[in-house]
C-alpha cells in the first residue's frame, strides 16, 4: 500500500476522477502542467515545436485543447 505519490499534475488529475477517495495536494512542485519531450540534440525540431505552440497560444487553440481534454 502506498501512501503518496509525486505525478505530473494531469496524470493525478485522470486518476483522482476515476478514484474518488484520493485528494491532491493543494500546491504542486512545479508551475507547468504539461511537457513535450524531444531529444535535445534536434534543435530543428525543438524550434518548430515552439513555433507551433507559439502560434496556437496566440490565436486561442492551445487554450481550446487544454480546456476539453485536460
Amino acid at each position: 500500500q502506498v501512501t503518496a505519490a509525486l505525478v505530473d499534475t494531469i496524470s493525478a488529475q485522470q486518476y483522482i476522477a476515476d478514484h474518488a477517495t484520493l485528494v491532491m495536494a493543494p500546491n504542486t512542485t512545479v508551475a507547468q502542467p504539461y511537457v513535450i519531450a524531444l531529444r535535445d540534440d534536434d534543435f530543428r525540431m525543438v524550434s518548430e515545436v515552439e513555433q507551433a505552440l507559439d502560434a496556437m497560444r496566440a490565436d486561442g487553440t492551445l487554450q481550446a485543447i487544454i480546456d476539453r481534454w485536460l
